[in-house]
């Protein structure tokens, strides 16, 4: 099947049956055919992909994003999409290593932001915190208003032993105008720990 660019599309159409009455006639058969013409690429499989993962059939929906990532090995947003399913599903070691992938091809700005905040939480549940912390790092430098990667990584500092660290963090978020809070049930802990008020 040919992968016509819209505008070869729209110029066929013109060529094909100028001052016609039957333009609108070869516009819809065009337009019913383009959707032949998505058919089989990566933006149709995670659309695909989607669907299968909001009717919760999470099988159906890692097929069709392993089927994108077939198509477009590039396509960021394919891995995104299995890993948090992968993660849902609690395979953390596939979501990781598809996390991985994502941060390869996009680790900048705001999406690459939360490619490392998704891969920290993946860190959190494989119980490693040392490198979820690096993780929420990397992600509050490329967006330092990430709130809730403050909260987690304050959470982190606390399973590893860096009270005073901890409670940077918890400062940042009680600072913030987020809606995020800090449980006090984690307060409490953080302050029997580490000895400090506040």
């Amino acid at each position: 099947m040919r992968n016509w660019k819209v505008s070869t599309i729209v110029a066929l159409i013109l060529s094909v049956a100028p001052g016609s009455s039957n333009l609108w006639a070869q516009v819809n058969l065009i337009t019913n055919e383009s959707v032949a013409f998505r058919n089989g690429t990566a933006i149709y499989f995670v659309d695909q992909g989607d669907q299968a993962g909001r009717k919760g059939d999470f099988a159906e929906a890692i097929k069709n994003f392993s089927l994108a990532i077939a198509q477009n090995p590039q396509m960021t947003e394919a891995y995104i999409k299995r890993g948090l399913v992968y993660a849902k599903n609690k395979d953390f070691t596939a979501a990781l290593s598809d996390f991985d992938t994502a941060i390869q091809l996009d680790s900048t700005g705001e999406s690459g932001a939360l490619n490392y905040y998704n891969r920290a939480l993946t860190y959190e549940n494989l119980g490693n915190p040392e490198k979820a912390i690096e993780d929420y790092t990397h992600a509050i430098e490329l967006m330092p208003t990430y709130i809730p990667a403050y909260k987690n990584r304050a959470v982190n500092y606390f399973r590893t032993k860096n009270y005073d660290l901890a409670w940077d963090d918890v400062q940042k978020v009680k600072a913030s105008s987020s809606n995020i809070r800090i449980s006090p049930d984690f307060l409490d802990m953080l302050r029997k720990e580490s000895g400090r008020v506040e």
